[in-house]
């Protein structure tokens, strides 16, 4: 099964129940398709456009997508883009142990910083 009709498949069980979906971290680093100024923000991105108007197309008021973000995500503007293009008003930052760009592990202070 494709990852979009996985997707599909996910984002109507959501809506049949009344529940909240997750589109998880990095979905723009990868996007083969992205684009970015040049600062180096995003300014398109097709997967996670893809992503959210597929949950649209099955939400009717009740639940919500958020989208996880980890320190690449933030230093993309992903946060920015999602809610200037599509309005959305819920994100989940990752931070700590975990996180991605500090080798899996928490190294004291902000996540993500590089030697």
């Amino acid at each position: 099964m494709s990852d979009m009709l996985l997707y599909k498949k996910l984002c109507i069980l959501t809506y049949d129940r009344l529940s909240t979906i997750v589109c998880g971290e990095n979905v723009c680093g990868i996007d083969p398709a992205l684009q970015l100024n040049n600062k180096n923000k995003v300014t398109k991105a097709p997967d996670m456009d893809r992503r959210i108007e597929t949950y649209r197309r099955y939400h009717h008021g009740y639940g919500e997508i958020l989208v996880q973000m980890n320190v690449e995500d933030t230093r993309l503007g992903v946060a920015e883009y999602i809610i200037d293009k599509h309005g959305l008003e819920t994100i989940e930052l990752k931070w700590g142990q975990g996180a991605k760009c500090i080798g899996g592990g928490n190294q004291g202070g902000l996540t993500g910083t590089r030697a």
